[in-house]
């Protein structure tokens, strides 16, 4: 399944994606990375998804497809590079954790949104490219 179109058609909603396979060899991880201790790879595979109305038009899905495609050749490269989505799954999974704990107090429920976006580049970046 990784490396192909995934497409998966819920009620009215319509998901189009491009999972893709992390191969963590020790060759494949640059030599250039900055930072002075690399941990074990934890991340196998991601898939950058986009949701859409199920009747969309077929050419909107195969763009779609085709973008999602492009953006997990990206983190890809950079996953390999720097290990830049394991880093960024765990501050969200670790702000997630924040803002649950937060919750079991006073203040009730939150949107963790809110208190990731500040603090994590990937949510920017995809908020940006999502505004766009």
């Amino acid at each position: 399944m990784c490396g192909q179109k995934f497409e998966l058609k819920i009620d009215n909603v319509r998901f189009v994606g491009h999972p893709t396979l992390l191969q963590h060899a020790l060759g494949q991880i640059s030599k250039t990375d900055p930072s002075p201790k690399r941990e074990a790879p934890t991340m196998i595979l991601f898939n950058v998804v986009f949701a859409l109305r199920a009747n969309a038009d077929p050419s909107v899905i195969n763009c779609l497809h085709n973008l999602s495609r492009r953006i997990a050749t990206v983190l890809q490269h950079e996953e390999r590079r720097c290990q830049y989505l394991t880093r960024e799954a765990k501050l969200i999974l670790a702000l997630q954790d924040e803002v649950s704990a937060m919750a079991d107090g006073n203040e009730g429920p939150q949107s963790p949104f809110h208190h990731i976006l500040p603090k994590c580049k990937l949510a920017r970046d995809l908020k940006e490219a999502y505004d766009r």
